[in-house]
């Protein structure tokens, strides 16, 4: 009976090992996909600066070239980098999560660039009298319906950005969304709970499977720990990375690094619980 114990323990530790790698998965590729990472890895990589040289490559929005300089330091300004990354957020969650997407909006093109206007006026690196600005937002209602193509033709070269995170995600297709949506994640947490259960009931009255639980968990999230330290050494060690590159490494370091951190909290959680109750049942002669 002991021995069959054991080994009833030994598969549901396995299988929950299984499980909970799963779920910390699914989880972990959520996070690093999530809006909030997306903008974060934006920031840490060069990747709006490269999208704004390359929409103002071959003198696009050149403004006859006598403002040059002074419409790239406008797109340079944090208006216009909010513009962007909102632009690029929204069409990468659009090939990854099939979300509807809505095309640039002029108003809110020209509304970034009169702010990038200001802030540039404000800093002092350029004197633009009220006579140039007219001039440069003129000159920007001209150019935008070019830049908006050019922006729009240059996404399809971020959507490789999801292909270091997911397989075939760039191409999202019902067994992607299946994998990625929230059921998904719901079923793997669900085997999660129901096989720690199993073990708690199994050492109900030893407590041990509060225990074996936390051990369980610690382990599965090492995992995801040592992932994420294995990632961060890539994008701090490489030569030379693209700034695709950087942010798809930035994204998948923020997942696994969360998914790591929120089961090492839960493994405590659970040996916590095991030594309170253990505690308990010492003092009562159990």
């Amino acid at each position: 009976m002991k021995a069959a114990k054991v080994i009833a323990a030994i598969v549901l530790c396995i299988a929950l090992l299984a499980a909970e790698g799963s779920a910390m998965g699914l989880f972990a590729v959520d996070k690093a996909l999530s809006e909030e990472s997306l903008k974060e890895s934006m920031r840490d990589s060069n990747i709006i600066e490269q999208l704004v040289d390359e929409a103002l490559a071959d003198n696009t929005v050149n403004m006859g070239g006598e403002y040059g300089e002074i419409t790239q330091a406008i797109f340079r300004t944090n208006p216009m980098r909010d513009f962007f990354t909102a632009y690029l957020t929204s069409a990468i969650r659009m090939e990854l999560y099939g979300e509807p997407y809505e095309e640039v909006a002029y108003d809110e093109l020209m509304a970034a660039f009169s702010q990038g206007v200001d802030e540039v006026n404000a800093s002092g690196q350029y004197e633009i009298t009220a006579m140039e600005a007219d001039l440069l937002k003129q000159a920007m209602q001209a150019e935008a319906p070019d830049l908006t193509a050019k922006l729009n033709a240059q996404i399809g070269r971020y959507e490789a950005i999801s292909g270091d995170l997911t397989e075939r995600a760039a191409q999202p297709d019902e067994l992607v969304q299946r994998l990625m949506g929230g059921g998904s994640r719901a079923v793997s947490l669900a085997a999660c709970v129901l096989l720690c259960a199993a073990l708690i009931a199994l050492y109900w009255k030893s407590k041990f499977g509060f225990l074996w639980c936390g051990i369980v968990t610690a382990l599965a999230a090492s995992i995801y720990g040592g992932l994420s330290i294995v990632v961060k050494k890539m994008l701090f060690s490489a030569e030379s990375v693209s700034a695709s590159e950087e942010m798809a490494l930035s994204m998948i370091t923020e997942g696994f690094g969360t998914v790591a951190l929120a089961g090492a909290v839960l493994a405590v959680i659970f040996i916590a619980v095991f030594a309170v109750l253990k505690g308990i049942d010492r003092r009562r002669g159990i």
